[in-house]
Order: structure tokens, then sequence, then C-alpha cells
């Protein structure tokens, strides 16, 4: 059975991009010309797009040509390239800080339905006509705490409300379920919404709304705005 309960789940946001080289990789798909392999380390995982990635076979540089990268997991599919030595990756990684005050959290992941129904599309009962469109997702977190609390204990200030006024995309987190499991939602958002709701008999509690944000990499090429902890990358071509 692979039913979890909700409350072992955990909700993040991004602190600041900090540097790291030679990060080690382990295997998490695939096999010979075809792998996925993930950055070991689960803290370094995010990488920042703003910064250049360099992938390493041993001491030499992988062709960027050679393989595909999910920023958002520290994924590397090799693309019809075999890895001959140690695969290790110079970046920089985005840290997770915990959210505090957090109760649950709403996500609503998918890709868009274009209506592509034409008037010749049939008889009455034939229904519209749909394609997929590019990958979206939205939501909102039940929070509890002030707006103004900093969940960023060292580098920066990050705050709910910092976010709303900044408008910046910053990353959001979601281990779902126990954190054994490779079960999470990670994405950059825009913060554009905080309803806040009370009554005489509830706590305070606000609902923080976002929305999946574009992100590109040094190069202007756009890279996944959300991706779940799972993904094979098998659509990475």
């Amino acid at each position: 059975m692979s039913a979890v309960a909700g409350y072992s789940s955990t909700v993040s946001v991004g602190g600041t991009s900090t540097a790291m080289t030679g990060e080690a990789t382990s295997l998490f798909s695939g096999s010979g010309a075809n792998t996925v392999r993930q950055i070991t380390a689960a803290a370094k995982q995010c990488l920042d797009p703003a910064v250049a990635v360099v992938v390493k076979d041993g001491a030499g540089t992988v062709a960027a040509t050679s393989y595909r990268l999910d920023y958002l997991y520290g994924k590397i599919r090799f693309l019809s390239y075999t890895p001959a030595g140690a695969i290790t990756v110079d970046a920089n990684y985005i840290p997770l800080l915990p959210v505090l005050g957090c109760r649950a959290m709403n996500i609503n992941a998918g890709r868009q339905l274009i209506d592509a129904t034409v008037m010749s599309n049939g008889v009455l009962l034939a229904g519209e006509t749909f394609i997929l469109g590019k990958k979206q997702a939205d939501g909102e977190v039940d929070y509890i705490e002030n707006i103004a609390l900093d969940h960023d204990s060292g580098g920066g200030t990050v705050t709910w409300w910092g976010m709303l006024v900044a408008g910046a995309s910053v990353l959001l987190d979601a281990q779902i379920g126990d954190t054994s499991a490779a079960r999470g939602f990670r994405s950059w958002v825009q913060v554009h919404g905080l309803p806040i709701q009370f009554d005489h008999n509830s706590l305070v509690g606000k609902k923080i709304k976002w929305k999946t944000a574009e992100q590109r990499n040094t190069a202007g090429a756009q890279v996944a705005h959300w991706s779940m902890a799972e993904d094979t990358m098998e659509h990475y071509a």
C-alpha cells in the first residue's frame, strides 16, 4: 500500500544561492549511454539556473550537448553518452528553508487544456476537442504564522510578505509524506495573493497563493519550472 499520512509532509522555500564544487552524483535510473544521475546530497539538489552548471566525467568537462538537466532535483540525463569515471557537478545550489507555521498545502499541477473544437466537429454528442499545452501549476499554502516571519536564519531574509511585494520568482518545495520516500513537488513560483481569514472561534489564518513562474538558464533557454521527485526525465530529449 502506497498511501501516506499528510502530517509527515513538509513545505520549504528557497534560501540564498550557494556555490559548490566537485559535488558527487549517484545513479538515479537507466544504464549505459542513457543513464540519469542525481546529485547525491539531497540538500544540494536544487540547482540555481542563474549560475552556469559544469558537469565533469572524472577530470574532463562533459559537453552540454551530451546531457539535459533537471535543475529542480539535480538530475542529469545523458544523451547517448556513456560516463567513464565519477560524474561530479560544479554549480550553485538553493538551500531549502522549512516553512514554520504551515498547516496544509494545495497543489494543482498539470498541463493547459487548449480548446481545438471547430464547427464541423460532427454530431451534437461528439463533444469538444482539446490538445495539451504547456505545463503549469498553482496552489495555496495554509499558514498561521506572521507573514513577516523570516524563514532564513542565515544568509538572507525570506518572508511571505517580502515575496509578495518583490514579485520575484522563489523556490517552493513540498516533501509529500515520509522524507525517506521519493515523493515530492518542487517549483519556481511567484506569490500573488495573501487572503487572511479569522473569526471569534478560530486561529488567524492566511492562504498564500502562488503560481509557477518561467525560469531561464545562463544560455537564455527555458528550464522546467516545476517537477516531481519521481521524474525519470524520459521527456527531456
